[in-house]
Order: structure tokens, then C-alpha cells, then sequence
């Protein structure tokens, strides 16, 4: 669920998540790659600084580990919280007037896609 919120929330994003003895990970990043939204995400994010969050991934290390999903909602609210995401998101709901991105989550849970 936690990946679908990501997925819903941010289109076009990559993630990983795992876990080990010690911590809970998660990243997650604009895939520039990517063939159906890499166009849109380089308009919005480029240039990038080399290193920079954008580029490198929004990277969360929670410990204790035993809950993988909050480490990947962690890494979404961080993702969020960037200015530049912000601005994106804003341009974007402002071009799609029908995407409701304030109840991604009420609608994700219903099973009704935007």
C-alpha cells in the first residue's frame, strides 16, 4: 500500500525498500528514465545538482527496523517536503484540474485510480 500511495502520489517516481537486522530503508526518486513520465520530470526537475536529493533519492534509514512501509511513507512525506516537488505538484494539478491529490489516499484505499 505504502508503494501505491508513492506510486499515485508521485507518477513516474522510482522506489526500493528493504530490510536488514539493524534498519528499515527506503528511497525513492524521479525516474528520468522513464519512458512514460521521464519527459515531464526532466521539464519540471532539470538541471539537477549532481548529489542533490532530486537526483540521488529522498533516502530513509529507520531504526529500530520491523515496519518497512512507514520507512517508505517517510520517504514520500520527505519527497513532499522539497520545494521543488512542491512547485512540481502544484503546476501539475494546476494543467490536471481533475487529479485529486489531497485524497490519494481515501482513493487508493476505495480502489479508485485519477
Amino acid at each position: 500500500m505504502a508503494t501505491g500511495l508513492v506510486e499515485h502520489v508521485l507518477p513516474g517516481w522510482w522506489w526500493s525498500c528493504g530490510t536488514c537486522c539493524v534498519s528499515d530503508d527506503a528511497r525513492i526518486a524521479p525516474d528520468f528514465n522513464s519512458p512514460l513520465h521521464g519527459d515531464r520530470l526532466r521539464d519540471e526537475y532539470f538541471p539537477l545538482q549532481a548529489g542533490s536529493e532530486l537526483d540521488a533519492g529522498f533516502d530513509i534509514d529507520r531504526r529500530p527496523p520491523g515496519n518497512v512501509p512507514i520507512a517508505v511513507l517517510q520517504a514520500l512525506f520527505a519527497a513532499l517536503a522539497d520545494p521543488l516537488v512542491r512547485r512540481a505538484m502544484i503546476g501539475e494539478a494546476r494543467s490536471e484540474p481533475g487529479r485529486d491529490l489531497m485524497n490519494a489516499d481515501t482513493n487508493l484505499r476505495n480502489g479508485k485510480s485519477q
